[in-house]
């Protein structure tokens, strides 16, 4: 969704704040140019309601701790596949069947789908590779990360679509905020042009040290 804004999310709230309360000292006046309560009631339940959202800042450095720790996640069972690999040749197993299919695994440069696929396949051959001597407590430390590779990588598919859906929520509600407060300004404007400078400066929409936080 397009922004229709030139704020950052913290400046619109400072802004809708300010407003309401030049609003409130001002609302005697503004009312003979047409202004209504109800501008006031709107304006400070758009205010309230984008306030809850929490910032995308905040959502990005969640998203990244948990690309991380799939990464993390991933990089064990890899190592943890390679040691598999290690034991059976130590056995002397080099041209057994489950020692080649460990090595023909892809699991460098791959996407996640293909990586989760291959490394599932090593699931299926626990029994064979315990009853080849592998310890079933190596089988069982490389099938649980998987699980918990899974599990973390539907989180952090989940909170990246949340983002998504959140991102658009929080665009079409400040826009329809700036889009009230913009209208509430041009009644002040049009109420303090040419009769309080200091009062007009109030109902400028982006102050000019708005301006040049926002380049």
């Amino acid at each position: 969704m397009r922004r229709k804004f030139c704020f950052t999310q913290q400046q619109l709230i400072n802004r809708a704040d300010a407003l309401t309360n030049t609003c409130k000292r001002d609302i005697e006046l503004l009312i003979k140019k047409g202004f209504t309560d109800n501008y006031l009631v709107k304006l400070s339940e758009l205010t309230d309601s984008f306030k809850s959202f929490s910032t995308d800042s905040s959502n990005l450095q969640d998203i990244s701790k948990m690309n991380l720790s799939c990464k993390e996640l991933k990089k064990e069972i890899i190592r943890q596949i390679r040691v598999i690999q290690w034991q059976l040749e130590n056995k002397g197993m080099e041209g057994s069947e489950y020692f080649k299919l460990l090595k023909k695994l892809k699991v460098h440069n791959v996407s996640e789908e293909i990586f989760l696929r291959e490394i599932r396949k090593v699931q299926g051959y626990s029994v064979k590779l315990c009853s080849l001597g592998i310890s079933a407590s190596t089988t069982s430390v490389l099938s649980q990360q998987i699980i918990d590779y899974k599990i973390q990588l539907d989180n952090y598919h989940q909170v990246s679509n949340l983002r998504k859906t959140s991102s658009e929520q929080r665009i079409a509600l400040a826009n329809e905020l700036t889009l009230l407060m913009s209208q509430i300004c041009r009644i002040g404007k049009l109420l303090f042009k040419g009769v309080d400078d200091e009062k007009y400066k109030d109902y400028v929409l982006y102050p000019e040290s708005i301006k040049t936080d926002a380049k």
